[in-house]
């Protein structure tokens, strides 16, 4: 009886130095990590580059604050052609942003369609009214415009 009474207090002799031997190279890491005072974080300058083309595009745009929620988009272009499609949308887009630089252009893929959406509407009926004025502007493929239901920013003022 003696001896299991022995073992059992010398494992938990063994179980607690192992323990506490553990927490102290913990708490060592971790006052190695912050001895300095920073966490230097190593990524791809690239990826520096290109938040900073995209803050200064939003700077030019004078893009403001905006909820997002569900509303109406001018559908202009939709196509799965392989090798034209993407060609086309972003034409099309370069086009759409000449003629009407204050309404917003969004290009999707969704595979295998490539598509071209215009505006933020809360409304059909506003939705509506750009579709026509799209339709003066590009009178060849005025037949592909409809309304489509979509996720849209609406500017908060």
């Amino acid at each position: 009886m003696k001896k299991y009474f022995l073992c059992i207090v010398a494992l938990a002799c063994i179980s607690s130095f192992l323990s506490n031997a553990q927490q102290e190279s913990e708490f060592l890491f971790f006052d190695k990590l912050t001895s300095n005072g920073a966490v230097k974080i190593q990524q791809d300058p690239r990826l520096i580059d290109i938040m900073a083309t995209r803050s200064a595009e939003n700077k030019k745009k004078g893009d403001k604050d905006f909820i997002q929620t569900s509303g109406f988009r001018v559908q202009i272009y939709s196509s799965n052609t392989p090798r034209v499609s993407k060609d086309e949308a972003f034409k099309l887009e370069t086009e759409v942003k000449e003629k009407f630089p204050d309404v917003g252009t969004y290009i999707s893929f969704s595979s295998p369609f490539w598509r071209v959406r215009v505006g933020d509407f809360k409304t059909q009926l506003e939705a509506n009214v750009l579709m026509e004025s799209l339709k003066k502007e590009f009178p060849d493929i005025r037949d592909r415009f409809y309304v489509v239901k979509d996720e849209v920013r609406i500017p908060i003022r």
